[in-house]
């Protein structure tokens, strides 16, 4: 028997969107243009927080009590650096 995928497709009520990481370590969520409405974007301190603050806008613009927000990352949304804190003998 085979394995079964791991992703979950989206609903076709999807709305997608790109979340990135700038400079400064913030993460900004934003979504490609929607029917209602342009474009609508939020920042936030983890990748989370942006995204909850991005769906709560569009809940607001959509008049909707449910949104199903589908975030594709555009870099890399950690940064790994194990190598530096390993110091072994």
């Amino acid at each position: 028997m085979g394995k079964r995928g791991k992703n979950v497709p989206a609903s076709k009520d999807s709305i997608y969107g790109i979340i990135e990481r700038d400079g400064e370590g913030k993460f900004i969520a934003s979504t490609h243009g929607m029917k209602k409405g342009g474009v609508a974007s939020a920042t936030g301190c983890t990748p989370d927080e942006a995204k909850r603050l991005l769906e709560d806008k569009i809940k607001i613009m959509l008049k909707t009590e449910r949104v199903s927000l589908v975030l594709t990352p555009l870099n890399p949304l950690e940064d790994h650096q194990c190598s530096l804190l390993w110091t072994g003998s």
